[in-house]
């Protein structure tokens, strides 16, 4: 969470971070960590993380939401800065990196306005709509989605999000390496990308998590 909250403030455009996590006590260190970083927590249900979102938009009063998951401590701010920018310049309802999966897994980010939250909240029913926050925008809007463009090629089977055990080994890792060849700084996506391929034991520690999971959760958003 350090590193997805310190690389989040570095990205251009975003006025707020905040961490909405659920009300249980479970999640008390999550939000205790979270404050203890000076950064807003929301706390609301655990398992209706549409509402969680809707309503922690409300308290900070947002127009425009860019949603990143704490899964990703290697989220790229310049990455997500661009998808930031061309929500902007297009008249669209979402702006994503992932429709289709073209990037390294773990730079995930998407951005949409306030009405369309509202509007999925509103209207939403089906639990797995609820529970993952833009399926229900994306399903309603699909030709109004726009992607922003990745590197595609095997970039798309990075993996360096941390679901599992072996995500964690794996990022654990990947900074031992970045450490010792850098006394300051944050890798971005294209040092982290250099460090795996040039250690491909580290590509090894999570390779059973990679493609095509991935692709299977983006269909099913889209509803194909």
């Amino acid at each position: 969470m350090a590193h997805l909250i310190e690389r989040a403030r570095r990205i251009e455009g975003i006025d707020v971070v905040c961490i909405a996590t659920s009300d249980q006590p479970s999640d008390d260190p999550v939000a205790e960590f979270a404050q203890s970083m000076d950064v807003h927590v929301y706390r609301g249900s655990l398992s209706d993380v549409l509402d969680r979102y809707y309503q922690a938009a409300l308290e900070i009063q947002a127009d425009t939401i860019m949603r990143v998951t704490c899964d990703c401590p290697f989220i790229d701010p310049e990455v997500c800065a661009g998808v930031l920018q061309l929500y902007h310049r297009q008249e669209t309802e979402l702006v994503t990196n992932v429709n289709p999966p073209i990037w390294p897994h773990g730079l995930d980010c998407e951005v949409f306005g306030m009405e369309k939250l509202a509007e999925a909240q509103s209207e939403a029913t089906e639990p797995y709509d609820r529970e993952h926050v833009t399926p229900f925008i994306k399903k309603r809007y699909q030709s109004r989605i726009v992607n922003f463009d990745g590197p595609g090629g095997d970039n798309t089977g990075l993996r360096w999000t941390v679901d599992y055990p072996e995500d964690l080994e794996h990022a654990r890792a990947v900074y031992a390496v970045w450490q010792e060849k850098q006394d300051t700084g944050e890798p971005g996506w294209r040092e982290l990308a250099e460090i795996v391929r040039s250690h491909p034991e580290l590509r090894s520690i999570n390779e059973k998590h990679m493609l095509p999971m991935r692709r299977e959760i983006w269909e099913r958003d889209m509803g194909a």
